[in-house]
């Protein structure tokens, strides 16, 4: 769901913006920058889930990391100080077809691995063994 159900008033309880933090780190951000209505216009990364990171809570600048499509991966190393522990930001499908839209997005760290769901991606769950 893109920032822009916020102002039509479609938000149905999915997040709009989802914070990423750990100690150690600077706070990331998601978000689905839908390009419709008021976003119509942006200049770049529309229909992109945008990362970006601000160093402070209500500080008045942030930084863009990175802009995702579908299939794309986020990846940062060393994720809370732990050495070989890896963040990894995965974007499993995007819908821009139809209104709010929305961004069906996975976040884990190296511990924690997690496979989009198959029926998302169309493909067959891989065989742990």
């Amino acid at each position: 769901m893109g920032i822009n159900a916020v102002r039509s008033n479609t938000v149905d309880g999915n997040d709009i913006v989802l914070k990423i933090s750990s100690q150690n780190e600077v706070d990331l951000y998601l978000m689905y920058q839908r390009k419709v209505d008021a976003n119509r216009n942006i200049p770049a990364y529309g229909n992109h889930v945008v990362i970006t990171e601000q160093k402070e809570e209500m500080q008045s600048q942030s930084y863009m990391k990175k802009a995702l499509q579908e299939g794309d991966e986020y990846v940062q190393h060393n994720w809370g100080g732990i050495k070989d522990n890896t963040l990894t930001i995965r974007v499993c499908s995007l819908d821009a077809t139809s209104l709010p839209g929305s961004a069906h997005v996975i976040v884990y760290d190296s511990n924690h691995k997690t496979l989009c769901p198959p029926s998302i991606l169309n493909e067959d769950v891989p065989d742990p063994n």
